[in-house]
C-alpha cells in the first residue's frame, strides 16, 4: 500500500492492482462482482494504511467468505482495533455530498461502529480517498433515515471533513461515540426457517427490504441463521457432515466415531487427569482422527462438556497424541470456528507438545460452532450445536 499524499482534510490511498483482478470474483453476478471488488479493494487499502500507522492489531471483523456474501446485500466493512470498531462505506460517487450508511451497520447492536469513514473509490485510477468521518451517535441523532432504501445519511455540512480530527478522537478515546440501539424482538426458529427459505432465493433481488427490519435484523444477528441464508443465496450447500448436538451426549445418545472417554480403548490417564477437578459435572467424548497427510497422522480429539447454572454449556477442546505416541505432530493446528469459517481461536503445536487445547468457553443453547484440525494443508472438521 502506498500513501499517495496526505492533507489535513483527506487521505488518499493507492489500491493494489491484484485486488482489482476480476478473476477473483468469478461465479458471481455482474452487480455482486462489482460491489465486491469495490468493497474488498477499499477494505484492504484501509487495513494496509492502519497497519502502516502502527495499528498492527487492526483486522476485518467478518471472515473473507462472509464478507463476500454480505456484499451481495449492501456495502460496508467493519474493522476492529482493540475495543474500537470502524465502519468503512465505499462509494464511486464523485460529488461527495453525503455519507449514506446501510441500516444494518447502525441498528444491529453487535455490528455498530464507533466511527464511520466515507471512502471514495476510483478503480480506474486505482485509489481510495477517505474524505470524511462521523460517529454512530451523530448518524443516529442527526442523520436522515430513508425507509425506502433503509439507510441513514448525513450531508457534507454535518460531517467531519478534517481527517486529522479522526486521529485526535482515537487518541483521546472518546466515550460518547455510540447512541442507544433498540433491542430486536426474539425470532422463533420456525419463523427463521421460513424467512431463510423465502429470502434465500437469489431471485429475490433486495431481500433486506422484503420484510420489516426487525425480522431482517434478527435473522442477520443470529450467526447460524445468517450463515444458512447467505449460503442459500450464493447456491452453496450446507456442511456435508451433520451437526452434532452436544446435549444429545447428556442423553447417552451414540454418535458415530465418538466414544465415551471412560470406555475408550484409546484413553490415557493424562486425558482424564486434566478434567479431574470437575469430572463429576463433565461429559467427555473422544474421537481418533486420521489426517490424510503423507504419511497419514492420527490424533485424538477430546471434547469435554459441562452444564452451567445459567443453562449454557461449558466446553473445552483438546488434541492428544495418537495411541502409542507421546507427542502430537509439530505445526498441527486446532481451531475453533464459526460455521461460516471465521476463526474464534487457533492453537498451533510446537516441536515437543503432548497436548494443545482451546480454553474452556461457554455457549448458549442452539449456538453452533466447528472444530478444525489441520496439518500440512490437510484438514478434518467437526460441527457442533450446544
Amino acid at each position: 500500500m502506498t500513501l499517495l499524499y496526505t492533507e489535513n482534510t483527506e487521505i488518499l490511498l493507492e489500491l493494489s492492482s491484484n485486488l482489482l483482478d476480476p478473476g477473483q470474483y468469478s461465479g458471481l453476478s455482474e452487480s455482486h462482482r462489482w460491489r465486491s471488488r469495490l468493497n474488498r479493494s477499499c477494505l484492504e487499502a484501509v487495513l494496509d494504511w492502519l497497519h502502516g500507522e502502527g495499528m498492527s492489531q487492526a483486522q476485518a471483523v467478518f471472515s473473507e467468505k462472509e464478507r463476500l456474501a454480505l456484499w451481495e446485500l449492501f456495502d460496508g466493512s467493519a474493522i476492529a482495533i482493540a475495543n474500537t470498531r470502524i465502519i468503512i462505506i465505499p462509494s464511486e460517487a464523485m460529488d461527495n455530498e453525503e455519507l449514506r450508511v446501510p441500516q444494518e451497520w447502525l441498528d444491529l447492536a453487535d455490528w455498530t461502529g464507533d466511527y464511520y469513514l466515507a471512502a471514495q473509490v476510483n478503480p480506474d485510477e486505482q485509489w481510495v480517498r477517505l474524505w470524511a468521518w462521523t460517529t454512530h451517535n451523530q448518524l443516529k441523532t442527526q442523520g436522515n433515515y430513508d425507509p425506502r432504501d433503509r439507510t441513514y445519511s448525513l450531508g457534507l455540512e454535518a460531517l467531519y471533513s478534517d481527517m486529522s480530527g479522526f486521529w485526535v478522537a482515537q487518541e483521546l478515546g472518546c466515550t460518547d461515540t455510540k447512541a442507544q440501539v433498540a433491542a430486536l424482538p426474539d425470532l422463533e426458529a420456525i419463523h427463521a426457517e421460513n424467512l431463510i427459505e423465502r429470502l434465500g432465493n437469489p431471485e429475490v433481488v433486495f431481500p433486506r427490504r422484503e420484510v420489516p427490519f426487525s425480522l431482517w435484523g434478527a435473522l442477520l444477528q443470529n450467526e447460524q441463521w445468517r450463515d444458512r441464508l447467505l449460503r442459500k443465496r450464493l447456491g452453496q450447500s450446507e456442511p456435508s457432515q451433520p451437526i452434532i448436538s452436544l446435549r444429545d451426549w447428556w442423553e447417552n445418545s451414540a454418535i458415530a466415531g465418538w466414544q465415551r472417554l471412560e470406555n475408550s480403548a484409546f484413553a490415557t490417564p493424562a486425558m482424564a487427569r486434566r478434567d479431574r477437578a470437575v469430572s463429576g459435572t463433565m461429559i467427555r467424548r473422544l474421537k481418533v482422527m486420521t489426517i490424510a497427510t503423507t504419511p497419514p497422522q492420527a490424533v485424538a480429539l477430546l471434547m469435554s462438556v459441562g452444564a452451567t447454572e445459567d443453562e449454557r454449556l461449558g466446553v473445552s477442546i483438546r488434541l492428544h497424541p495418537q495411541p502409542g505416541h507421546d507427542l502430537i505432530p509439530p505445526n498441527i493446528t486446532l481451531e475453533l470456528l464459526s460455521l461460516s469459517g471465521e476463526p474464534f481461536k487457533t492453537v498451533t503445536a510446537r516441536d515437543r507438545d503432548n497436548v494443545i487445547q482451546i480454553p474452556r468457553f461457554k455457549c448458549p443453547p442452539g449456538f453452533n460452532f466447528a472444530v478444525r484440525v489441520k496439518l500440512d494443508g490437510v484438514e478434518e472438521v467437526e460441527y457442533f450445536r450446544a
